[in-house]
């Protein structure tokens, strides 16, 4: 019910049936949501009122109609209370409620002492809260109206205060009676340090499970390491933490470079990776926003992005997305990067971007555009940029799925692609369109891909990071300005088991990509253009999931490929029919 309140998809409880958005709207507001505010009627007068209260209202309206206003009336006239506040919210409106601690302060009256504490009202809803001081050897509780948006109550206790808690019902009954959404400005500790940091719980992070709590913020830490030929082995820690899995979704990487192998190119140093995404105080619904700060094995730079994504309907329709975001990537250390991948040269880049989801019969379709333009620089400035440089570049990519199931246990796939990345020249090598993979700057976030003598981009391991023109039996290195490309797959289940884990499903498939490049050299030895280029073969696929991770490892033998000198494999260039193989633990699109 919380996620459905933050994200705007309540709707009153008191609607008739058939002005509800959907069926499974109406399903959660009727049943779930209506009981949870007879859960709070009940919070509100007490466990034996409000069996007076069913009582008298089963004795009066047994066996005839009735309306909320007559079961209103009841409580009202059982309990003694003005019960219009709750009634007028929790039937006829969506609120959110959001209780926070304010100032407080505590002193010694007698043998005893009392503590003031302002109780902040943050958003619409209201409901009485209970206000709860623990103190080294007593505990009090004071309840509010919970009308104010800022009022101050008095809690005497015994000893000497020591925490104060709002609304901690969540950890009473598992479950939070009040709905207070952001449990995490709830509390306030008298401690030299961290008075009002929100409560949390720490766990060794295993990568594939990440554990969601109601009323604090979990924080997942785990030990790293991987390799590059600069770097050497690196070293380091990363933590990320969260809280709903909604809010709080950030992420410190911290590593080492112990130093490669040879004197020349070894490189001894401090990276960071910093990200912060969706604070509490920025909650919009459908929204998402991110800042990302980063020194990274040769480059630097960070992000700022904001993203929405909403569908008509809570579970069909379309899905639209669109976003926005502003990248830097500038270069201090070229000995960690590929130089078919990257010239020295630094990039601020704003990006726009659309999506759209949907199922129409038996198809699923997909969408999305991407349209933005970049500013090239050095360290000298603009004017320093290399002559065949424009300092200002065009970047677009369209992109077309669709999907289905064609016969029993036979599904069809396929993908229209189109992408653009240049000036009055070819773009610098980093944000052209690649032929096989995705580009450089989507590689960021992965260790075992963005530098050179990573794990998957040695020649011997033939790892294909989809995206581009996704022509898959390509070296990932092959790019060029402008691409526009089809990829088509055949995929025929053999196994399929829902409830295992370590193989669901395995199929077999078919695929065949072909990619045409318009215009300008591929930047590789040989400086030709990039032209029409086509592949055909056969895999293999296995689903898995480990913890809440699912994913999948597929395996594709790219039999034929027109132009063998593009080959990802160094042993089948030279002729277009030759064994060639490649795997992923992504589908292909």
């Amino acid at each position: 019910m919380l996620e459905l309140d933050l994200d705007g998809w309540s709707e009153p409880v008191s609607l008739v049936s058939d002005k509800y958005s959907d069926f499974v709207v109406y399903n959660q507001m009727i049943y779930s949501k209506g009981e949870l505010f007879l859960h709070q009627l009940r919070y509100v007068v007490g466990d034996s009122v409000m069996h007076q209260i069913l009582q008298t209202y089963y004795q009066r309206w047994q066996l005839k109609h009735v309306t909320g206003a007559d079961f209103q009336a009841v409580a009202e006239e059982v309990s003694g209370r003005d019960l219009s506040t709750l009634f007028g919210q929790g039937l006829h409106g969506t609120p959110r409620f959001d209780y926070a601690v304010g100032r407080v302060r505590r002193q010694q009256v007698g043998d005893g002492w009392v503590t003031h504490v302002e109780v902040l009202r943050k958003a619409d809803g209201m409901i009485p809260v209970d206000v709860v001081v623990i103190a080294g050897q007593d505990t009090a509780v004071v309840r509010t109206d919970g009308l104010a948006a800022s009022e101050w109550v008095e809690v005497p206790t015994r000893s000497r205060p020591r925490e104060v808690l709002i609304d901690p019902g969540v950890r009473t009954y598992g479950w939070n009676v009040a709905h207070d959404w952001n449990m995490l400005n709830n509390r306030y500790r008298f401690v030299l340090f961290g008075k009002r940091t929100p409560p949390s719980h720490s766990y060794f992070d295993t990568w594939f499970s990440e554990p969601v709590s109601r009323d604090r913020v979990e924080r997942g830490y785990m030990p790293t390491v991987w390799y590059n030929t600069a770097g050497g082995l690196v070293v380091g820690g990363r933590g990320r933490t969260n809280y709903l899995g909604m809010f709080e979704e950030n992420q410190v990487l911290l590593s080492y470079n112990l130093g490669g192998p040879g004197d020349d190119a070894s490189v001894e140093e401090f990276d960071y990776f910093v990200r912060l995404k969706n604070p509490v105080w920025l909650r919009s619904p459908n929204q998402s926003q991110r800042l990302e700060v980063f020194r990274t094995e040769g480059r630097w730079g960070g992000l700022i992005g904001w993203e929405r994504s909403r569908r008509d309907h809570l579970t069909f329709g379309p899905t639209r997305s669109a976003g926005v975001s502003l990248r830097l990537v500038d270069i201090d250390n070229t000995a960690f990067l590929d130089p078919q991948q990257y010239i020295d040269v630094g990039i601020a880049e704003l990006v726009t971007d659309w999506g759209i989801r949907n199922r129409s019969g038996k198809w699923q379709l997909g969408g999305k555009l991407s349209l933005g333009g970049g500013l090239v620089f050095n360290r000298d400035g603009l004017a320093a940029v290399q002559p065949d440089l424009d300092q200002f570049y065009f970047r677009g990519e369209i992109e077309g799925t669709a999907r289905r199931e064609i016969a029993k246990k036979l599904t069809f796939a396929g993908r229209l692609y189109g992408g653009v990345a240049a000036g009055a020249h070819t773009a610098a090598k980093q944000r052209q369109i690649y032929l096989g993979s995705s580009d450089p700057f989507q590689q960021l976030y992965n260790p075992f891909l963005r530098s050179e003598g990573a794990l998957l981009v040695l020649d011997d391991v033939p790892y294909q990071a989809p995206g581009g023109a996704g022509v898959r039996a390509a070296d990932f290195r092959v790019s060029g300005p402008a691409l526009v490309a089809a990829n088509v797959e055949f995929e025929r289940t053999m196994l399929q088991r829902q409830k295992a884990k370590l193989f669901s499903r395995v199929s077999l498939a078919a695929f065949g990509d072909a990619a045409q490049g318009i215009g300008g050299p591929d930047q590789l030895a040989t400086g030709e253009p990039l032209r029409f280029v086509a592949d055909a073969g056969l895999g293999v696929r296995a689903s898995h999931r480990i913890g809440k991770t699912s994913f999948l490892t597929r395996f594709d033998f790219p039999l034929y490929l027109s132009e063998p000198g593009y080959s990802r494999n160094d042993f089948a260039r030279d002729d277009a029919f030759d064994f060639r193989w490649l795997f992923s633990v992504q589908a292909a699109f």
